[in-house]
């Protein structure tokens, strides 16, 4: 029987973070980039959400990839209600390192899960547009697919709406754990394609699924 697992059904991953709850914790921060960096070629940076600056942990012209720490401050003033910092993968990155956990290749000891808890996931796939696509054949597919998801589950939200870079269908709420969205890409005014993109917070099964190498 064919093994399923994100390659054979042609997903990719294009945002990974954890969390490291409570106050900053600069020497693991920088432990954590350290291995990154040396072993992996990660550049690495820091910054708190609140303030503009951004600081540099560790850099080098030879590396192609690149990790952020954003550290969160508790701020009921602004809605801030949670504390503590994101390691965020974006792109390639979370590509690239999702396939270092697949490998087996992260150090445990550094990637301590009684420290870091996995905050978010990103799996996309992407509809490369056809010769019979037009804008009113999008529009119908999109509409079509609301219908579906409130004739199923009244209390979930969908909606679509023309945005700068296209046609966009949105399933559920950014901040619950389950976050779905369709639309358009678009390359120099030219219709690429649809990318359809799951967006989740991991839960337990995951954290175990890394413990025991089960990630695939």
């Amino acid at each position: 029987m064919k093994q399923l697992n994100l390659q054979s059904q042609k997903l990719t991953i294009d945002y990974f973070s954890f969390n490291i709850p409570g106050f900053i914790q600069k020497d693991y921060l920088r432990k954590v980039a350290l291995y990154l960096f040396e072993s992996f070629g990660f550049n690495a940076t820091f910054k708190r959400e609140q303030l503009d600056q951004k600081e540099t942990f560790f850099s080098s012209d030879k590396n192609s990839h690149e990790v952020n720490f954003v550290h969160y401050d508790y701020n009921p003033k602004v809605k801030s209600f949670w504390e503590g910092t994101k390691v965020n993968f974006t792109g390639d990155n979370a590509e690239y390192f999702y396939n270092q956990i697949k490998n087996n290749q992260l150090d445990r000891n550094i990637f301590d899960l009684t420290k870091l808890t996995f905050a978010r996931i990103d799996i996309n796939s992407l509809r490369e547009s056809k010769v019979t696509d037009t804008n009113q054949s999008i529009e119908d597919f999109m509409e079509l697919s609301r219908r579906r998801v409130i004739t199923k589950d009244k209390r979930r939200k969908a909606s679509w709406e023309y945005e700068e870079t296209g046609l966009v269908l949105r399933v559920g709420q950014r901040g619950n754990p389950r976050y779905y969205r369709v639309y358009q890409i678009d390359t120099d005014h030219n219709f690429k394609g649809l990318k359809f993109e799951f967006e989740f917070k991991p839960s337990i099964l995951l954290k175990e699924l890394f413990m025991d190498n089960s990630i695939q």
